[in-house]
C-alpha cells in the first residue's frame, strides 16, 4: 500500500484500524433457566457482584444491575385480597377445558359419540359449582360451631354427609365402607 493509502486511512479511522476489533459483550444470563443456578455474593473493592454459577459457566453481576427484591406481605393479607377479588367477580372457578374434559368422559360412559351443547354444558358448569360453593360453606360453618378457626377434613365430611342427596349418600356410605377396611386391617 502506498503511503497516501495509509494516511488517508489515518485520517478516517484514527487508531481504531490498527487495533484489535472489540468482541461483543457477553450475553446476560437466563437467571430464570431450567437448572437450578448456583449465586455467591462477594463484597470486593471494585463493589459488591453476584456470582451466578449456570450450566458450568460463571457470570459476573454487578451490584447495579441486581433484580430488586420481591416484596413480602404480611400474612393473612394475600388471602384477604383474593376473597375480595374473588367475591367482587362472577366469573367460573372451574375451568373450562377441564370441566368439559370431565363431563365428556362422563357421557362416553353411557355412549360414545354424544355431543353437548354449550347451554347444557353451562347449566351444568354452574350446578357443579354452586353445589361445591355449598359444601364449602358448610364445611366453615362446621368448623364455626366447633368453636375452630381452621376447616377440617372432618368438618368437610360431615358438611357432604349432612346433605340429603344421592351424592352425599354414596359419598357417606364409600367413606364408612372405607374406615371398616382400615378396622379390619388394624385388627
Amino acid at each position: 500500500m502506498s503511503d497516501d493509502v495509509v494516511a488517508a486511512i489515518d485520517e478516517d479511522f484514527g487508531d481504531a484500524a490498527n487495533e484489535a476489533p472489540v468482541s461483543a459483550p457477553a450475553p446476560k444470563p437466563n437467571i430464570q433457566g431450567k437448572r437450578k443456578a448456583s449465586i455467591t455474593k462477594r463484597n470486593s473493592r471494585a463493589g459488591a457482584t453476584t456470582t451466578i454459577v449456570m450450566h458450568g459457566r460463571k457470570h459476573v453481576i454487578p451490584a447495579d444491575k441486581k433484580q430488586k427484591k420481591k416484596r413480602r406481605f404480611r400474612p393473612g393479607t394475600v388471602s384477604l385480597r383474593d376473597i375480595r377479588k374473588y367475591q367482587k367477580s362472577t366469573d367460573y372457578l372451574i375451568k373450562k377445558a377441564p370441566m368439559l374434559r370431565l363431563v365428556r368422559e362422563i357421557m362416553d360412559d353411557y355412549s360414545s359419540g354424544m355431543r353437548i351443547k354449550r347451554d347444557a354444558f353451562d347449566a351444568i358448569r354452574t350446578g357443579a359449582e354452586n353445589y361445591i360453593a355449598g359444601i364449602f360453606k358448610s364445611a366453615v360453618d362446621m368448623t364455626v360451631h366447633a368453636k375452630r378457626v381452621g376447616t377440617t377434613v372432618s368438618d368437610m365430611r360431615l358438611a357432604i354427609a349432612s346433605r340429603n342427596d344421592i351424592f352425599s349418600l354414596e359419598y357417606a356410605s364409600a367413606v364408612a365402607r372405607e374406615e371398616e377396611k382400615k378396622k379390619a386391617l388394624g385388627q
